[in-house]
């Protein structure tokens, strides 16, 4: 069955039941599947009666050592299938560990720096911080790599900014600025990016959504058709490099009074794939994209309350 260009996942949990597997999984399935074996149990009406007439030899070594063969070889490629998804499942574990491991450390450093380091040179601060964020994408890409048995994906996170141009303090328009990418995405993105309003785009329809979930885009194409999804320089450009994307909300505690969530940014795990994605790999998203959005909040108000917080947008025309 065709899947839809765009697909909005608020929890991955009931992946199991979808698809063909997933009904005869459950136990409407698996009720069904019974009845369809007692009803075709022995000889059907409708066959011919003497069509099993006939007398068969079968010679029974030939037979033994094809049925030896072929549940050796059912049993050994169970046991490798077993083997890969154990080594992953431990892989998977470690690079959940050397994330949290990273994020801890890396807050530490960098909280530390801003004390101690006098005024930057311009343009410093803002390397940092662009730096920052492009580690955390990467660890992340290590763990989605595993998780997904795909080493062509990456990730790229765009964060909230205030457009430098608004009129006015009650008229000021957000923009999502891509600040940091992992490896397998071409480092020439950096120079034509172009930031994302939230009202156009992903942006938008995530807010539609209510920031919550995920979005999983099958076709990019039919999504831009659909106004889902802005084509932007860089998807021209290199339109090889992402066939398939998976998009969660950074949310955070937000507003003067931290009292409201806010969509802090977006995170973005991209593949050459076409509909790489699904819904089992959900709540894995969801959990990275809070990992990222607590560390980068927690960073930022610390910048913010130094005063060292850069200046995201200048880079916006």
């Amino acid at each position: 069955m065709a899947r839809e260009c765009v697909e909005h996942f608020v929890s991955g949990q009931d992946a199991w039941q979808l698809g063909v597997f997933g009904f005869l999984s459950r136990l409407r399935g698996i009720g069904i599947t019974l009845a369809v074996a007692v009803a075709t149990m022995g000889i059907p009406w409708w066959w011919r009666h003497d069509l099993f007439s006939g007398v068969i030899t079968l010679p029974l070594a030939r037979v033994f050592i094809a049925l030896a063969f072929v549940v050796g070889t059912v049993a050994v490629a169970g046991l490798l299938y077993l083997r890969r998804r154990a080594i992953r499942s431990l892989e998977v574990k470690n690079q959940l560990h050397e994330l949290a491991h990273f994020i801890r450390d890396s807050y530490a450093a960098y909280c530390g720096a801003i004390k101690t380091d006098p005024a930057l040179p311009e343009g410093k601060e803002a390397k940092d911080f662009g730096d920052f964020v492009s580690h955390l994408c990467e660890r992340s890409k290590q763990y989605f790599a595993r998780l997904l048995w795909d080493q062509n994906v990456a990730v790229a996170v765009r964060i909230a900014v205030t457009n430098p141009q608004s009129e006015s303090q009650e008229t000021q328009e957000i923009l999502y600025c891509t600040i940091g990418r992992s490896s397998g995405l071409d480092p020439r993105r950096e120079s034509t990016s172009e930031p994302i309003s939230s009202n156009e785009g992903i942006a938008r329809y995530l807010r539609e959504k209510g920031s919550t979930g995920v979005l999983i885009y099958n076709d990019l194409e039919k999504a831009s058709k659909m106004e889902t999804f802005k084509t932007t320089k860089n998807e021209q450009t290199f339109s090889s490099e992402v066939q398939s994307i998976m998009v969660a909300p950074l949310n955070a505690w937000g507003g003067q009074d931290k009292a409201v969530i806010e969509m802090i940014g977006i995170l973005f795990v991209t593949s050459r794939k076409r509909s790489a994605f699904g819904a089992k790999d959900v709540d894995s998203v969801r959990f990275i994209a809070d990992a990222l959005a607590n560390a980068i909040s927690t960073v930022v108000d610390k910048l913010t309350t130094a005063k060292r917080m850069p200046p995201l947008t200048r880079k916006v025309s």
